[in-house]
């Protein structure tokens, strides 16, 4: 089949400008963004702000949670009264600086997603309209030694997805008293 110069530009424009613009109205009009880069930035800090803005519910996400200034910010939360809601990668059962003891002492049951390979998710969803998203992790080495971005993004339509995706890992993971009752000693 051979294209004529016009198709090509239309082919052209299509892919390289049309694309993105399409893409861009998938946002809502008030939709903002804000990044953050280690080393170089607080993005512990920054996280921490964006959870205390909660009113109603935290979701997360994490493959890996040792951060305890962040675990901090997220059982303050809870003590407001506000619905908090944890999944983990199983690899959290055994880690070394895990705080699901933490949590559970402060009234929140981490579950485990147990059923893919890795739960690879750093995903924290507030009052179903913020993502913070990223490959950081919530942990000290994402802090303070390793190349780590993070993203959070205000729209509730981004946002909804997210939730509809933590609600499906829900339904596939399983309570750690379930789990492995006799490996880790919960505090009831």
């Amino acid at each position: 089949m051979k294209f004529s110069k016009t198709k090509i530009s239309i082919i052209i424009f299509l892919l390289f400008i049309a694309s993105p613009l399409c893409f861009a109205e998938k946002f809502l009009r008030d939709s903002s963004y804000e990044v953050c880069f280690t080393p170089g930035s607080d993005c512990a800090s920054k996280i921490i702000q964006t959870i205390e803005m909660a009113r109603k519910q935290i979701l997360v996400q994490a493959y890996s949670f040792t951060d305890i200034s962040i675990a901090n910010a997220i059982v303050s939360a809870k003590r407001k009264g506000i619905d908090v809601r944890i999944i983990l990668d199983k690899s959290q059962l055994k880690g070394k600086y895990n705080l699901i003891h933490f949590l559970s002492k402060n009234k929140i049951k981490p579950i485990i997603d147990w059923r893919p390979a890795i739960a690879h998710n750093k995903v924290i969803i507030i009052d179903g309209l913020i993502v913070i998203g990223g490959s950081y992790n919530y942990t000290h080495s994402a802090s303070k030694r390793n190349a780590e971005n993070a993203i959070i993004i205000k729209d509730a339509g981004l946002a909804k997805e997210y939730v509809n995706n933590w609600h499906m890992r829900e339904q596939k993971s399983v309570a750690i008293d379930k789990l492995c009752k006799n490996l880790i000693p919960l505090p009831k």
